[in-house]
């Protein structure tokens, strides 16, 4: 029997060692190409998996920060001594509150006026019918709503609001969208009223500006002005 040869063995030997290397580093000695792109595919699921729910998480966040009030700031509408609606909830003077909602909860119950405020949120039309003014509370703003006048809650954070018809005061930090101009006011009171002839507004108090087809400019206390 022949003895193998001293260079045999010293190939073999250094075989055996390369194949050993390459599996303790995860990669076999023959199928190096494909075995290491299996770990890297995994990685690559793993992360998705991983990234992708918190990706849509993080949208669902952003742009929904002006969905609903966060919590502490105030979002409600108080009804005057009249007739008025928030929402799905209409009030009757002498009757309480009629139609169906989930936030009747919060009115109050009993006959007569409710005893407490309407929470509202985006997407809301308030207003009042007839009798004293409602108020409608958008966190630092408030909109002071007359008999026939409606509005429409677009967002709260920031507050802004749209008059749709009517009479009411602003005051406070608020923006109101009308169908003349966009209203910003930054702090103070402004009133406003929409009629058949155009906007009607005078700055009584404070600091706002006016954005409208025919320009835009801060406005004057005490100056009353009419934008068709």
């Amino acid at each position: 029997m022949t003895s193998p040869e001293p260079q045999d063995l010293n190939q073999r030997r250094d075989e055996m060692v390369a194949d050993l290397t390459a599996k303790i580093a995860g990669v076999s000695g023959r199928g190096g190409t494909a075995a290491s792109a299996r770990p890297l595919r995994l990685s690559r699921i793993r992360l998705r998996t991983l990234v992708l729910p918190a990706f849509a998480v993080g949208l669902m966040l952003y742009f929904g920060r002006g969905a609903a009030a966060p919590l502490g700031v105030e979002a409600a509408f108080k009804p005057g001594s009249g007739g008025a609606f928030a929402g799905f909830v209409e009030v009757v003077p002498g009757g309480g509150a009629a139609g169906t909602s989930t936030r009747e909860a919060a009115i109050g119950a009993g006959a007569g006026l409710p005893k407490g405020e309407i929470p509202v949120e985006p997407g809301d039309l308030v207003g009042t019918t007839d009798g004293s003014p409602g108020t409608l509370t958008l966190g630092r703003g408030e909109l002071e709503l007359h008999a026939g006048s409606r509005a429409l809650v677009e967002s709260v954070v920031p507050p802004r609001v749209r008059l749709i018809g009517g009479r009411a005061v602003a005051r406070g930090q608020l923006r109101v969208v009308t169908p003349h101009g966009l209203l910003d006011l930054r702090a103070g009171e402004l009133r406003l009223g929409i009629s058949p002839e155009g906007l009607r507004l005078m700055l009584r108090a404070g600091e706002a500006s006016l954005v409208s087809p025919d320009g835009a400019g801060p406005l004057s206390v005490g100056e009353e002005r009419l934008v068709r």
